[in-house]
């Protein structure tokens, strides 16, 4: 098998395991240029935007704060290029805190890369970046149910700290599903360019993480068949677990807010993900 075609049938075995990719039908979509990077919510069109990388970082940074789904582009440096690359956004926010469980029940916001769009940019572009973001919603509607909850009562201090500091550290770090995606699109990528460079970035209301694979996972992950990959993948997608100590907030008892030391949280992030396969590194905005 070619690497050319294992590249390819990296992406769309993914997509039928339903790991952080989709295949789509992969006719020609109409493509409609914007001004600036927009959610895109007709998956029968894609949005094409010409700007540089902290010009388009701007206008991510905007949609964090009033957008519900998420989205994610493939940029092009050498020309300044976005290609919007996601599919079926969906957002489902119900959150509400449950006395006997002792925890709040997530809500889901998501949005899956379209494979058959990738696999065109893969052909063509040997220095890529995915962008995506996590929609402030997430956290704030979080966060409210937790305050309520508190107010009312039925958390101890403790408890509430904890889970505030969960909720707001979960906005600002790449998910499994992330990490996964990243891993997936990162082995396609490098088996058409060796010598290539890809990365993603995943923008929140406080900054940008940036998480790749390294050298040693690039050789690891493209020298295994399809089949060693995907079982290996299945096995990422295990729930993290999150220490998060008081050293990384200060709490006003009289007002009932936390203050978050973020740059404890960006520590946390790179211990939680960095090996020797993929790293991750935070910048504050």
């Amino acid at each position: 098998m070619t690497n050319y075609t294992k590249a390819l049938c990296t992406l769309f075995l993914a997509s039928l395991a339903n790991i952080g990719t989709c295949y789509s039908c992969p006719e020609q979509k109409p493509l409609q240029y914007k001004e600036k990077l927009i959610v895109n919510t007709n998956d029968k069109i894609r949005t094409i935007i010409f700007k540089n990388e902290e010009e388009g970082t701007k206008d991510i940074k905007e949609l964090v704060g009033t957008s519900e789904i998420e989205e994610a582009w493939a940029y092009l440096p050498p020309s300044q290029k976005w290609i919007e690359i996601g599919i079926e956004g969906t957002t489902k926010t119900q959150f509400r805190y449950d006395n006997n469980l002792k925890k709040i029940t997530k809500g889901y916001i998501n949005t899956k890369i379209d494979s058959a769009n990738l696999e065109k940019i893969l052909k063509e572009y040997d220095d890529l970046i995915i962008f995506h973001f996590h929609p402030e919603s997430f956290s704030s509607e979080a966060i409210t149910v937790l305050k309520e909850a508190y107010q009312k009562e039925e958390l101890t201090n403790e408890t509430y700290i904890q889970q505030m500091l969960l909720y707001e550290f979960l906005n600002c770090i790449p998910s499994i599903d992330d990490i996964t995606t990243m891993i997936i699109t990162s082995r396609a990528f490098y088996l058409l360019h060796p010598h290539g460079n890809t990365r993603h970035k995943v923008i929140s209301k406080i900054g940008i993480a940036e998480y790749k694979l390294t050298s040693k996972g690039i050789k690891e992950y493209t020298s295994m068949s399809n089949t060693e990959f995907l079982e290996t993948v299945q096995t990422l997608k295990q729930p993290l677990t999150i220490q998060l100590g008081d050293k990384c907030n200060s709490y006003n008892t009289t007002e009932k807010t936390i203050i978050l030391k973020y740059d404890c949280i960006t520590k946390l992030m790179c211990d939680l993900f960095n090996n020797k396969l993929y790293i991750c590194n935070f910048t504050l905005f």
